[in-house]
């Protein structure tokens, strides 16, 4: 115990001689005062950008922003993976690290959108951890690191033919099955615009207008208004006597009432995701699919196969649901309800 205190006083002498060194050279006044702040957000910053990611973590969680949390989490959890330890300093960070941090990751299968999500993630930490005042402006790991060759990685696109899309459609399967559901969702996803699973689980009745939908996606809060195709209508209509106990209830049956708080919700988007998609691929094996089928692929079918048919890219979105999607938005917002039907009526 004894030779620890010797050790920690050790290096605190020298964080405050070189905080002494480094006023002296900027020809700035150093105070006591100023010493002691200065040291508490060094002595953090440099040891601890670990701890300091999970602190913001369960800030995130606190305030109900779980998927963010998770994002941060799974990039917390990938730096100790390359560092081999559970904690790391900001020290830790810089050119050499993050370049060698990017051929960790490809080595270890992680695709391109993964490693930038990862180093994104952490360089949006370390930015808002130095506008909070806890890791010292001189720490700019990033500075020479450029992550403009990421922005131009396209996802590879999953799509099914519409052929195969039918085939999926006119597949038997033992009603109220998990299997019949994940088919029901995937279907619906496709005919309303490739929905995203997490708007499809949020869905509630009074998102439905008639011969429309209307929702808030919740990756942009942005409103959405799509037509309701017959097939959708048709699935609407297996739900509509078993979900329908008011207009603020959910549509499909994967969220309820009972999951009250974003954790809850969070934890059971994510176990409800799993299994559809488990078995959307036990579907597409058997129909004999090279793609493996997964919520995902519904998104692309739609976008493949509206532009196959001739539909405009300014309402379809050449990158749907990617970087270019506010832009894409934009256009979308200057077409009416009638030019978007004539657009879906493709989809039949």
């Amino acid at each position: 115990m004894q030779r620890e205190i010797e050790i920690y006083i050790a290096e605190k002498l020298k964080q405050i001689n070189k905080l002494i060194l480094a006023a002296e050279s900027d020809g700035q006044e150093l105070t006591l005062a100023t010493l002691s702040h200065v040291l508490k957000k060094e002595s953090f910053s440099n040891h601890h950008l670990s701890d300091y990611l999970d602190a913001s973590i369960r800030r995130l969680r606190s305030s109900g922003r779980i998927e963010t949390a998770n994002v941060l989490q799974a990039t917390k959890n990938a730096w100790c993976r390359f560092f081999k330890k559970e904690h790391f300093s900001i020290d830790d960070i810089n050119y050499t690290s993050l370049r060698d941090f990017e051929v960790f990751c490809s080595s270890n299968g992680n695709m391109p959108n993964t490693i930038f999500l990862y180093l994104r993630t952490l360089k949006t930490a370390i930015n808002t951890g130095i506008k909070e005042g806890v890791i010292s402006e001189k720490h700019q790991p990033f500075k020479d690191f450029s992550l403009a060759k990421y922005r131009n990685v396209k996802t590879q696109k999953r799509a099914i033919s519409r052929e195969e899309l039918k085939a999926v459609e006119e597949m038997s399967l033992e009603t109220n099955s998990s299997l019949y559901h994940s088919r029901n969702y995937f279907l619906f996803s496709f005919y309303t615009g490739g929905m995203n699973f997490i708007d499809l689980a949020l869905l509630k009745w009074e998102n439905i207008f008639g011969d429309h939908l209307s929702y808030v996606r919740k990756k942009t809060n942005e409103v959405i208004n799509v037509p309701l195709m017959g097939p959708a209508r048709q699935i609407l209509e297996l739900y509509r006597s078993t979900t329908l106990e008011k207009k603020s209830s959910f549509v499909f049956p994967i969220l309820s009432e009972k999951y009250t708080n974003p954790a809850s919700i969070s934890n059971r988007l994510d176990r409800m995701n799993k299994i559809v998609n488990r078995d959307l691929r036990q579907i597409g094996s058997a129909l004999g699919f090279r793609v493996k089928l997964t919520t995902y692929v519904a998104r692309h079918t739609f976008a493949t196969t509206m532009k196959k048919n001739g539909v405009p890219v300014s309402i379809i979105g050449q990158a749907l649901g990617h970087e270019d999607e506010k832009t894409t938005q934009v256009y979308l917002d200057s077409f009416n309800m009638d030019i978007l039907q004539q657009a879906f009526d493709k989809l039949l």
